[in-house]
């Protein structure tokens, strides 16, 4: 969320600084048997740099003890013991500094553990002796590493062989000469990997007077990669210190957070439709050099009609300052250089594939980005149905005359009731949260009026937030869809919704986050007119939610009235108690007073529904395809293949994603999903947001679960 959450007609009146938000940090649960080089492979090189924590004053000593002071004044529920919260702060950091175990030795954990006893009294005595005594076994650590990947330089690595690997090496912390096992095996699987990721399409077997080139060429390139790791491992100390305090915050509860300056801005930027942008993304080619990989339709880069993908990117100039000269930065170097500009207008100079070199004037502007904004279609078959699919609940802080998702969809209404639909699917699939403000308006669309949920403060009695308008947009047939990545706000008006019988929720359980999170400054003496960003800020835990039949959604979710089927066998799913400090919810005892319309009868629906999920064609391929892809996996050790097996594996890995990609290919026969004819001319007129439609269209055509919700809808309508 954002500082300005609250206009000043909705501020709370006894603390009109502090702004009530919701957020959700959704992570997609990844198999970690099957992926774990990759995961490690991409934290090394990509994830492992925050935002830089610039300058030192204020210390990091006062930001601890000012991050502290809120959360006891604050939090929903302050840690009580120091002992818990030295725990939780180191873990938290541990898992930070070193997510794939392969910095620090088994006794220099041990260590750290010890010396992370004292981290509260410390911060009280405003000293950091755990943090200082972590960054010099940080710096030896890495010293330690580069020497163990410039001795792997020296002796060529077998990758020709299979090599038997102690897998659970890879999940506990080890002596060093283990720990330089660890590194060659890793160092052996992103050669696998580069040399794989070269090859042409169907190319799945190397002849064997090419292999030991494109190993040597595979080597010398993830040698380069590693190079700029410890590179920027050195280079950037300083973000330790924001880790550190991003640990404290964590550890209250893991939607907690600090944030420097610069995370901030992008914090905000989350929370909209539109991002300010220039429009490219570039990566590190083999050669070292920085190479155009993408430009964003409707971007500057892409209205200059001058940047291209393949183009190398040599120097950029920020404003009228002086070039940078981006040869022989790191990525995370090159990445610094834009996050930390204030510009709005950039010069690159470019050079085409033929070495021509150009220059390109660039001004960062609003992106429209398809992910984050709703869309809209009519499901026409035996009755007209309405579609929107809403992936978060965005807003705008900025511009007050340009309203967030809630106006958004009562404009789609108004233009879908031009196309006679007899009922409104709401999908909510995957919608991470936002604005609590945007959900409550939303779920006002379609009730009368009346209170949409209940807030819960530390010692104060528990308040009700409600809807004031009077009058619904919408008053037919409702569906809202929802799954186990159904979050926060969305949470919010599925389950307002539910409690109101003015919908019947389909789905699978949501994901069960119902908390609400303050963004405050750190600066002590903020105020509007003066603010030292330099202190940055916390956004922290200060609210519980309820539903206005008391229940709450807090690690329960929302429990959809037709449940959907898994096409496959659910081993772990992540969801709001996955999470390592997480809040449970005492129950809450308030008069409400609320009108639900009479109860949806669903007895025969859901009956009728579990019958014909199993039979559909789209659900049998995809369960015949994951029992393929169980089969293809079982018992798979990355680490222990020789370059050939890898090499087979990958063949078998596409063939089943091209599998996957056909059966997501696969029309429904139930109805055709349509643009609306209000917009139809909106799209022809901009060829890339024809594109975004078209393919939005075919999505929708080929979703077993909506052409479910449709069938379910047409009960609901015949009712």
């Amino acid at each position: 969320m954002n500082l300005n959450e609250f206009p000043q007609d909705r501020a709370f009146p006894d603390r009109c600084w502090l702004f009530f938000i919701t957020l959700y940090n959704y992570h997609n649960w990844i198999n970690l048997k099957l992926h774990r080089a990759y995961l490690i492979i991409t934290l090394l090189f990509l994830n492992f740099i925050p935002e830089t924590l610039l300058g030192q004053t204020p210390s990091t000593a006062d930001k601890a003890s000012r991050l502290i002071e809120l959360f006891e004044e604050h939090h929903l529920k302050p840690i009580s013991e120091d002992s818990v919260f030295n725990r939780r702060v180191f873990n938290n950091f541990m898992d930070a500094v070193d997510p794939s175990l392969l910095l620090f030795t088994k006794e220099e954990y041990g260590q750290l553990r010890e010396k992370s006893h004292s981290i509260h009294d410390d911060i009280e005595k405003s000293q950091l002796s755990f943090l200082n005594y972590y960054k010099g076994i940080h710096a030896k650590a890495i010293s330690r590493a580069e020497r163990m990947m410039e001795g792997l330089e020296k002796k060529p690595i077998d990758v020709t062989n299979p090599a038997k690997i102690d897998d659970e090496m890879f999940e506990q912390r080890v002596s060093e000469s283990e720990l330089e096992s660890k590194w060659q095996t890793i160092f052996r699987v992103a050669i696998m990997k580069d040399v794989a990721s070269n090859l042409e399409d169907n190319e799945y077997t190397i002849p064997s007077g090419e292999k030991q080139n494109r190993i040597d060429s595979s080597s010398a390139y993830v040698q380069r990669r590693y190079s700029d790791y410890f590179h920027n491992l050195q280079a950037y100390l300083l973000d330790i210190d924001a880790m550190f305090l991003n640990a404290i915050a964590e550890s209250y509860d893991s939607h907690s957070s600090f944030f420097t300056p610069e995370a901030k801005v992008e914090f905000d930027s989350e929370l909209t439709s539109e991002r300010e942008l220039y429009g490219f993304s570039y990566v590190k080619n083999r050669q070292g050099r920085f190479e155009i990989s993408y430009v964003i339709p409707g971007s500057s880069a892409w209205l200059s009609g001058e940047v291209h993908v393949g183009d190398f990117l040599e120097a950029v100039k920020f404003g009228k300052s002086k070039w940078n000269e981006l040869h022989g930065l790191t990525t995370v170097e090159a990445d610094q250089l834009f996050k930390k500009s204030k510009e709005t207008e950039i010069t690159l100079r470019l050079l085409d594939k033929s070495e021509n070199e150009r220059k390109v004037e660039l001004r960062k502007q609003p992106v429209y980005s398809d992910d984050d904004i709703i869309k809209t279609a009519v499901l026409k078959g035996e009755k007209n149905v309405g579609y929107i699919s809403l992936p978060d609940f965005y807003t705008n802080w900025t511009d007050t005359t340009v309203l967030g998702c809630a106006n958004d969809v009562a404009k789609s209404l108004i233009k879908l009731k031009q196309e006679d639909i007899s009922g409104l699917i709401l999908d909510l699939r995957y919608n991470g949260g936002g604005s609590l403000w945007e959900a409550i308006d939303l779920v006002g669309i379609f009730i009368d009026f009346g209170p949409v949920l209940i807030r819960s403060e530390r010692d104060e009695k528990p308040t009700t937030m409600k809807d004031f308008n009077r009058g619904m947009i919408y008053r037919g047939p409702l569906i809202v869809m929802i799954n186990e990545g159904s979050a926060s706000a969305s949470e919010v008006v599925a389950g307002a919704l539910q409690d109101y019988n003015r919908a019947l929720v389909v789905g699978r359980t949501s994901f069960g986050k119902a908390t609400g999170q303050t963004v405050i400054p750190l600066d002590p003496e903020f105020t509007w007119e003066d603010e030292d960003e330099s202190w940055g800020y916390t956004k922290l835990t200060r609210s519980g939610l309820y539903r206005i039949n008391l229940g709450t959604n807090q690690l329960a979710g929302v429990k959809p009235d037709v449940e959907f089927i898994l096409p496959y066998t659910e081993t772990e799913t992540f969801t709001e108690r996955s999470y390592p400090c997480v809040i449970e919810l005492d129950s809450i005892n308030k008069k409400m007073y609320y009108t639900p319309k009479p109860k949806i009868e669903t007895s025969s629906i859901r009956s009728n529904s579990l019958k014909r999920q199993p039979i559909n064609d789209q659900f049998n391929a995809l369960k015949e395809l994951y029992q393929e892809f169980d089969s293809t996996y079982a018992d798979i050790n990355e680490y222990e293949y020789s370059l050939d097996d890898y090499l087979k594996y990958m063949q078998s890995e596409l063939e089943l994603d091209q599998k996957l990609e056909d059966i997501f290919l696969m029309k429904t026969s139930v109805y055709e999903a349509e643009t609306m004819n209000f917009d139809e001319g909106i799209y022809t007129m901009s060829e890339y947001m024809d594109a975004y439609r078209k393919s939005f269209l075919e999505d929708v055509n080929a979703d077993y679960e909506i052409a479910e919700t449709y069938q379910i809808m047409l009960e609901l309508i015949n009712n």
